[in-house]
């Protein structure tokens, strides 16, 4: 499960315990290479002890127009680090990669 809000997207772990909204707003993961109309967040799996959150961006245009990625993230301790950057071996325009 996961909140979209302006290009962050922002993991809800249903292990983790949250005491307030202030705390849960602070645990946001951000793509390193973002652009505008890349749709993160738009598609997101989480691993089912809540450690790893592959997110896609299917309109990102660094491999070609709406060509996309998805983004691997792990969490460490209350933060979310960016692992990897998925693209496909052959991108193309339109591919929409990060897409479900």
């Amino acid at each position: 499960m996961s909140i979209k809000i302006s290009g962050k997207i922002y993991p809800k772990n249903v292990k983790m315990s949250v005491t307030s909204e202030e705390e849960e707003s602070k645990i946001r993961v951000v793509p390193s290479n973002s652009n505008t109309n890349d749709w993160f967040g738009s598609s997101c799996a989480m691993s089912g002890d809540g450690t790893i959150c592959v997110i896609g961006a299917y309109g990102n245009s660094n491999n070609g127009q709406q060509s996309g990625v998805a983004y691997i993230y792990v969490k460490s301790g209350k933060k979310w680090d960016e692992q990897q950057q998925l693209v496909a071996s052959d991108p193309e325009t339109n591919d929409f990669f990060g897409y479900s």
